[in-house]
């Protein structure tokens, strides 16, 4: 019961594709089918009605999963346009915030080339404290847009590399990153934009 209250509340307030990912319990080996060695188990392309056997496994799950989907592309096209240097309102709203509309998240905003969230409360700028001060805080921003809806879809790694940022992925420098479910402090509530 504690367990489930506790990942209950890890998703509270947070963005609405963070709990539409990952299944709602903790999930853990020898205890639950289709586990994860972090017992954060995710819910993209799980297929509950055969979990429970081996082709439902997360190693050998046959469901059908996407190529490229449409979040894809809108997130490539935002990126490209801020690489360019041509980043506008508009394109934000025809892409990044198509995103965070289905996700009921504040929607971003461009102004004097930094991320503002759109509130019901009015708009708040944002640079995140944990940004990477070599990345500027609209491009950041992007990134962890495509972080956020691409998760568990295979591109995170290629996408370090790309943008030559693999050092992320050190467990040395980055402790906490290989800690699974229960292992870390509480998160504290974040806003529902981040």
């Amino acid at each position: 019961m504690q367990a489930t209250k506790q990942l209950t509340s890890i998703f509270t307030a947070r963005d609405g594709r963070l709990s539409a990912t990952f299944v709602k319990a903790y999930r853990v080996i020898k205890v639950a089918s289709n586990y994860s060695s972090t017992a954060y188990s995710s819910q993209k392309f799980l297929n509950e009605s055969v979990k429970d056997i081996a082709e439902g496994s997360n190693a050998l799950n046959q469901t059908d999963a996407p190529i490229i989907r449409f979040g894809e592309v809108l997130l490539n096209y935002a990126e490209a346009t801020y690489e360019l240097g041509q980043l506008t309102q508009a394109d934000l709203d025809k892409s990044i915030n198509k995103l965070r509309d289905r996700a009921k998240t504040a929607r971003l905003k461009i102004v004097g080339g930094n991320p503002v969230a759109a509130t019901a409360g009015g708009d708040v700028a944002y640079d995140d404290p944990k940004r990477d001060p070599t990345v500027p805080s609209m491009l950041w921003e992007i990134r962890r847009e495509r972080r956020v809806e691409m998760m568990f879809e295979g591109n995170r790694l290629i996408d370090l590399k790309r943008w030559k940022k693999l050092a992320y992925t050190d467990t040395k420098a980055n402790v906490d990153i290989n800690r699974g479910a229960g292992s870390r402090k509480p998160l504290s509530p974040l806003p529902m934009w981040c």
